[in-house]
């Protein structure tokens, strides 16, 4: 994933990787669980070089979410919604809440999102951020 808010170069969350349980069956009264995937914020010759692993040689995850249908009947999309993935009080990605949509459907690899800081009932517009479908988490 890439977010187009130069902040977020600064910050050093520009790139990133999200990690999803199967979803192709999500109904309205269902949820699905995922992640992020910390990767190297610069330029290097592919794509293992980019996920950053631990010392045990385990993937490095943060930002844990739930992930559910949008509920308003005129949106076909996924919320994205950390604050519901049992992240710890001091991941400050608890806060954020992030609207799904494939702009494109006959490109389904493709998705446009929209990232939200979600502090009580306020919601602050982050930015917007694009998706392309990598591989699955096995093949990494």
């Amino acid at each position: 994933g890439y977010n187009t808010n130069f902040l977020t170069q600064v910050l050093g969350f520009r790139h990133f990787i999200k990690a999803f349980e199967t979803i192709d069956t999500l109904t309205n009264n269902q949820s699905a669980k995922g992640y992020n995937i910390v990767v190297s914020q610069k330029r290097v010759p592919n794509a293992k070089d980019y996920i950053q692993y631990n010392r045990k040689g385990e993937v490095v995850k943060r930002g844990f979410y739930a992930i559910y249908p949008v509920s308003a009947s005129e949106i076909q999309g996924l919320v994205i919604d950390y604050s519901k993935g049992n992240n710890s009080f001091l991941e400050p990605a608890r806060f954020l809440k992030d609207y799904l949509v494939v702009p494109n459907t006959q490109n389904a690899d493709l998705f446009l999102g929209k990232a939200f800081l979600n502090i009580g009932k306020n919601m602050f517009f982050l930015s917007f951020f694009i998706l392309e479908r990598f591989k699955p988490l096995t093949q990494i």
